[in-house]
């Protein structure tokens, strides 16, 4: 009998054993990582950017005024297109895959397909790009502001002296071997901090991961005004 009930106990085991391995429920032991969390590589960066902004002025202008302006980026690869519309703030802001030198186009709803001003924007993977107040003038874009943006990167050299110099970082590109560099200029107005405490530049070890708030500068550049290490 004792024989006969372990036999039964062992047969039990093997079935429910299968039955979870081959086509049964999912079942979470703990430990992993979901496939699904927008991740990317070492650098930690979200997969995705946003691109924000406000339509303060149009010339000539509207009888909406900044209302109605529809806003797209085109990404330059792809070609895939993420849009949104204005309300009455003129405010948007726009989330999607578009890293790179996209196209962001200004359309006129009141007079539809009618373009009122294209230009291209320089967008770090992951990054958070606010390009403050713009005017459309005669289908020129002006940037009234500068251009801020938020990312995260991996520093690769750092060639700070004190907290002033330059470092340069890079961010794990998705789904490829490759990255995406970006040079750092900071000065004695960066705020830096590691761990919560202040710091200087010249503290950053390399293959840290930063979290950098900061000017677009011309090509993949940026004048630091906050860096924090966790």
């Amino acid at each position: 009998m004792y024989q006969t009930t372990r036999q039964i106990s062992k047969a039990a085991f093997l079935v429910f054993f299968i039955f979870i391995f081959i086509g049964g429920c999912d079942v979470d032991f703990g430990g992993g990582t979901d496939d699904n969390d927008n991740d990317n590589g070492d650098s930690g960066v979200e997969i995705g950017e946003i691109v924000q902004g406000t339509i303060v002025d149009t010339i000539p202008t509207r009888a909406t005024g900044v209302d109605n302006i529809e806003i797209t980026i085109t990404d330059e690869d792809t070609s895939d297109q993420t849009s949104e519309t204005t309300g009455s703030s003129g405010f948007f802001s726009i989330s999607g895959n578009f890293s790179g030198s996209p196209d962001i186009e200004f359309f006129d709803n009141e007079d539809v397909g009618n373009s009122i001003g294209i230009v291209i924007l320089n967008v770090f993977p992951g990054a958070e790009v606010d390009l403050g107040d713009i005017s459309l003038e005669n289908g020129v874009v002006n940037f009234l502001e500068d251009t801020e943006v938020s990312f995260e990167a991996d520093i690769i050299e750092n060639n700070c002296n004190g907290n002033s110099g330059t470092i340069e970082v890079e961010i794990d590109l998705p789904d490829t071997d490759n990255e995406f560099e970006i040079l750092v200029q900071i000065n004695s107005s960066t705020d830096i901090e590691i761990d919560g405490l202040d710091a200087d530049c010249d503290d950053f070890i390399i293959g840290q991961e930063l979290e950098i708030d900061g000017t677009l500068l011309i090509g993949n550049s940026v004048d630091a005004t906050d860096i924090e290490v966790d």
